[in-house]
């Protein structure tokens, strides 16, 4: 993996935070969403949900950065969300709610990095399991999670996105935190 740094997020980093939003769910979702769905899912949308979170942050959540070389003044390559279960319909203590890496990072141990990390963030807030949702047609999304552990849990269609939608988890997250490990630099 390139040299990159991981860090938590700040007020300051709104912006960022929601072009890299926007961006990777054209990159991700295009063909998999309908496109209309995608367009609401825009820059401004995505700053009004990350400046809410960064301002009232859930105890024991996490909002973690990718940067490039040059930390603060390089590229944000992705970011990760987890903490406390927001969907009931997750039967485990903590939830990874977001994890995008722009395509052009990809395949370089990132992803992988980040599920680490967040992983770590959830044990020391206290939360041993945790589960994610992600689209039933993002096979690569779901060949990712199984490679790091994830079972497959539950299924459910997604009024609101227009597609379905399939839960990994993980029991134990010390086993995600430790087996994912790949040098860093």
């Amino acid at each position: 993996m390139a040299s990159v740094t991981i860090r938590h997020a700040e007020a300051g980093d709104v912006a960022r935070i929601a072009a890299l939003h926007a961006t990777a769910w054209r990159e991700t979702y295009r063909g998999l969403l309908p496109e209309a769905v995608i367009a609401a899912h825009d820059q401004a949308a995505c700053a009004t949900i990350w400046r809410a979170r960064l301002e009232a942050p859930p105890p024991g959540a996490s909002l973690l950065l990718v940067e490039g070389e040059e930390g603060a003044a390089g590229p944000l390559l992705a970011f990760g969300a987890c903490g406390p279960r927001r969907d009931a319909a997750l039967p485990f203590p903590g939830e990874f709610e977001a994890l995008y890496v722009l395509r052009r990072a990809q395949r370089a141990g990132i992803g992988r990095a980040l599920m680490r990390r967040m992983a770590a963030a959830l044990l020391e807030a206290g939360i041993d399991a945790a589960g994610l949702w992600v689209l039933r047609a993002n096979l690569a999304a779901r060949a990712f999670y199984t490679e790091l552990g994830g079972t497959l849990v539950a299924a459910r269609e997604n009024p609101a996105l227009g597609a379905a939608e399939v839960a990994y988890a993980w029991r134990d997250l010390r086993l995600l935190a430790a087996a994912s490990r790949r040098p860093e630099g």
